[in-house]
């Protein structure tokens, strides 16, 4: 949600900056529909047009399913659910979610293996500083496979990565 925010903020005015974090919190951030704030209220307690408050929902909408379109785990988990009677209620069983890890993993490592380079370190020093954990068992099983000059350059780029962490 922070991401969505920063993207829809880019170059906005102070109000509309607000009325996006407020839909963000009275809307987006209520998980039960029925409890989600109407936009006119939060229109009335920003004090601002109801316009402004919808184009914030609208736009927080659209970077929404922009980038989970592209979600390769929210696609492996639908078609999951596709495939249960329950359908999206049904609980994730160890094995499936497995399988899922799995296949992300080889997705991910073969877009990987298709990048020059002189840009997988910079992709998976990008991994490890977004903090994603299952990043360093990926590494693990990857490094093996890769070349010399693939493993200078990860080396660098993650001694980069630690660099800056290092930093105040």
């Amino acid at each position: 949600m922070a991401a969505a925010l920063r993207e829809a903020s880019h170059n906005a005015t102070e109000p509309r900056r607000r009325a996006l974090r407020t839909v963000i919190e009275k809307r987006f951030s209520v998980p039960e529909v029925g409890h989600r704030t109407r936009l006119r209220t939060i229109s009335r307690e920003l004090n601002c047009p109801y316009n402004r408050v919808k184009a914030a929902d609208d736009c927080l909408t659209t970077l929404i399913r922009t980038n989970l379109i592209h979600d390769a785990e929210l696609q492996e988990l639908r078609s999951a659910a596709k495939r249960e009677p329950l359908g999206l209620d049904a609980v994730l069983d160890n094995g499936t979610a497995t399988g899922i890890a799995r296949r992300l993993n080889e997705r991910l490592s073969d877009a990987i293996e298709k990048l020059p380079d002189r840009h997988i370190g910079k992709a998976v020093a990008e991994m490890l500083k977004t903090g994603q954990e299952s990043a360093i068992d990926w590494i693990k099983s990857i490094v093996p496979n890769l070349s010399p000059e693939q493993k200078a350059e990860l080396l660098s780029s993650c001694g980069s990565v630690v660099e800056a962490q290092q930093q105040p």
